[in-house]
């Protein structure tokens, strides 16, 4: 019994090292590219990325919130990224100047985090996260991700070329599959099994790439890779603002697994403290690295529910494989390969399991008066806003408060906290 608990976390622990691979080896090839970074820096930047992914979920599952939830690359600061990467070389001279000034950035956003924790503001927050703000917040990520999963499962991304047949084939493929695995004994595995299936179905129709061997078998990762942090008082507000912005996300985020493990097992509660701490550490790690922010993922929950992995142990067992596997070129390559498709394909049975939470968070509302309320206002804001090009916040705006008015599920997010606040308040005044 033992042995097959061991093979059972093990195999747990390679599937979630894949769906963490699947779902956080994009955002870091994209900024690789934002800031022509050559093929070797490229690569480190992809090996330092899995690195301090695979060290924040671990040091989460750990000793801070200890959820089945990890860490990936945060939207709000690949947003950041990619906005200075056109605009940096004017404000601070040159690419790599402009990736030092990132660096001071997200170590600032740390030193917020231990402050407002001292403070006891993320503890406070925690109130406000009723299942109008969780669902309201899932509606809106189901929402945002549904644009980027039909992108990469029929290859269709605005650029005047026409849907991919066999990419569709592939992906309804893995979908049916994925599936089928959830109503039988390898529910557990059905991600892994679809990722691995899907990735040879993608090979035989010659949709692949060809591997290229790296010229190292072992590489250590480099701390300040672009050089020591540059410090620019200007970016004070706008590291501010993310630190309240990712702390929502992090509560959010907890709040959702907390409900969705619930249903199954026993699950961990009154971590926040130690959930803003361990925050503040990644944030300080990340900057070190000079590493896209990373954010617990509330995808992670529809993920959870839909393999029955409940327990931290795979999840930590997943960090380790993803830490270790940062330190062999050959092998992140390899990873870094997984076609998008396939990795989308794979995740669309666990984020359907999260759009049924969502409708069922939204239920367990108090107040179903306030609740339509606060939903169609944060939703019909939310949505209008990621259906605005970039552009039109760009030009009109500062480039820090373009950021976060020009992302959808933030702003919606924070409406419906608002709101959730004042009707709160009000219901005390009343009692």
């Amino acid at each position: 019994m033992k042995n097959q608990s061991t093979v059972k976390n093990l195999l747990g622990g390679l599937q979630w090292a894949l769906y963490m691979i699947s779902t956080g080896i994009v955002m870091p090839v994209v900024i690789g590219q934002s800031y022509h970074l050559s093929p070797s820096d490229a690569s480190m930047y992809i090996q330092v990325t899995l690195l301090c992914i695979g060290l924040a979920t671990i040091t989460q599952a750990v000793f801070g919130h200890r959820l089945p939830i990890n860490e990936t690359p945060c939207g709000l600061w690949f947003g950041i990224f990619t906005m200075y990467a056109t605009i940096g070389v004017t404000l601070f001279g040159s690419e790599s100047e402009t990736l030092r000034v990132l660096e001071f950035s997200l170590i600032l956003c740390g030193v917020f985090g231990f402050i407002l924790n001292m403070l006891g503001v993320i503890e406070k927050l925690e109130k406000y996260f009723t299942p109008t703000v969780v669902g309201t917040n899932l509606l809106l990520l189901v929402a945002l991700c549904s644009k980027f999963f039909f992108q990469a499962m029929t290859s269709v991304y605005g650029d005047g070329y026409g849907m991919n047949l066999k990419v569709v084939l592939c992906s309804v493929v893995i979908i049916v599959l994925t599936f089928f695995l959830m109503s039988t004994r390898l529910k557990a595995y059905s991600v892994l099994i679809s990722i691995v299936v899907g990735w040879g179905l993608y090979t035989l129709l010659g949709l692949s790439t060809p591997y290229e061997m790296p010229s190292q078998l072992v590489r250590m990762p480099r701390i300040f890779p672009f050089g020591p942090p540059r410090i620019e008082l200007s970016m004070i507000i706008t590291s501010f603002l993310c630190t309240l912005l990712l702390v929502t996300n992090l509560l959010s985020s907890m709040k959702i697994a907390q409900q969705m493990v619930s249903q199954y097992d026993e699950v961990a509660t009154g971590r926040t403290k130690q959930a803003g701490n361990c925050f503040s550490f990644i944030y300080i790690l990340l900057g070190c690295f000079g590493v896209t922010g990373l954010i617990p993922t509330s995808e992670g929950g529809g993920f959870v529910v839909s393999t029955g992995m409940t327990r931290t142990k795979p999840l930590i067992i997943g960090g380790i494989i993803i830490a270790a596997i940062s330190f062999f070129p050959p092998i992140t390559s390899l990873l870094s390969m997984i076609p998008e498709s396939v990795g989308y394909a794979a995740l669309f049975v666990p984020f359907v399991s999260l759009c049924g939470f969502s409708i069922e968070c939204l239920e367990g509302a108090e107040d179903k008066k306030s609740m339509y309320q606060t939903v169609g206002l944060s939703v019909l804001i939310g949505i209008g806003i990621m259906n605005v090009p970039g552009t039109g916040f760009t030009m009109a705006l500062p480039a820090f408060l373009s950021t976060f008015l020009s992302n959808g599920l933030i702003v919606g997010t924070i409406i419906a906290l608002i709101m959730e606040v004042i009707r709160i308040h009000k219901k005390e005044k009343e009692n």
